[in-house]
């Protein structure tokens, strides 16, 4: 089973909104005998709702709420203080639920223009980090060349394809950028080197040096999500064979950008190897890659490349933020 980590109460907190409002229900139905009062125990899941899963949901779910309400008033007008005059009754029930479906639906207003410029931040410092990634990493040789937005996008397209979460996927997606960060101000011969290695030599030689740590780390609060990815990638790296099996199935975003970079690796080539076709790249994966997580990655990348929804080894076209939602 893959290990995913995310908001899991975010994710599945629709359910729960209207489970809990079910349950604040039959409880003021059944046991409390002043309804009224406690009907304004139903704001706080609605309220609550508003700010996690948006405007849409949490007005259908206070609209419910209404209904169920007006059904027990008409079934149980007794137990309403203002029972004797309908009049009142009717006016506390509208002006109760009016406010519900209106706290609703501003909260939900409110939280998705939030989200919203949360995406459009997030969004912004990825592109910067694509610039600054371009230029200072794509200037060494023609390996280097577009590698690491190109590791983004397989990263990006695979991450979607396992269905992990949204933020899950933007953390991947920019440590890709930034994981050779390492080869700043590295020989080239080094580089080149390197790229005659065998994939898991070739990764343990390109490790970070502290002109790329100064790199990561001027970049600030922005990258505080991505950079423990690029630091335990790089530790992976150099420790992999000293990893159980077990150890090796929690580490599913280290192991999407391995994947990723060694498919890169193989299919763009050097100045000293050709590169491979993407199916022929994909057959040479199968061999390295062979415990249960990495064959779901694999399945997922070769989706991908079916798709030819990849950026090819060798087109110039710069990388497009993807819409995840």
């Amino acid at each position: 089973m893959l290990k995913v980590e995310g908001d899991f109460w975010k994710r599945h907190f629709d359910k729960v909104l209207i489970l809990s409002l079910a349950l604040i229900i039959i409880l003021v139905n059944f046991v409390v005998v002043q309804k009224s009062t406690f009907l304004n125990l139903l704001y706080l899941p609605i309220l609550l709702g508003g700010y996690l899963v948006g405007r849409k949901q949490t007005v259908y779910a206070s609209f419910l709420c209404v209904a169920l309400v007006v059904f027990a008033v008409i079934n149980n007008p007794q137990f309403f203080p203002t029972a004797n005059n309908k009049w009142l009754l009717l006016s506390e029930v509208v002006s109760w639920g009016g406010i519900l479906i209106l706290a609703a639906y501003f909260v939900g207003t409110l939280a998705e223009q939030k989200d919203k410029k949360i995406r459009e931040l997030k969004t912004a410092y990825i592109g910067i980090v694509e610039i600054l990634t371009k230029y200072f990493l794509e200037a060494s040789d023609r390996y280097t060349k577009g590698h690491s937005l190109r590791v983004a996008d397989y990263v990006t397209r695979i991450a979607i394809n396992l269905k992990l979460p949204e933020a899950q996927i933007e953390n991947i997606r920019v440590a890709a950028l930034l994981h050779d960060i390492g080869k700043v101000e590295i020989g080239t011969d080094l580089i080149q080197k390197a790229t005659n290695l065998a994939i898991e030599q070739k990764q343990i030689a390109t490790t970070q040096t502290p002109e790329g740590s100064r790199f990561l780390n001027a970049l600030g609060t922005v990258l505080k999500e991505a950079m423990p990815l690029v630091l335990r990638y790089h530790k992976y790296l150099v420790n992999k064979r000293s990893i159980d099996v077990k150890e090796r199935s929690s580490l599913l975003e280290v192991k999407i950008l391995e994947v990723a970079d060694s498919f890169d690796s193989l299919v763009a080539g050097s100045t000293s190897r050709k590169g491979m076709e993407p199916n022929q790249a994909l057959v040479e994966l199968g061999k390295e890659f062979t415990n249960e997580i990495d064959q779901k990655i694999l399945e997922s990348l070769k989706k991908v490349v079916a798709q030819k929804t990849y950026i090819g080894a060798k087109s110039n076209i710069p990388l497009k933020v993807i819409d995840l939602e």
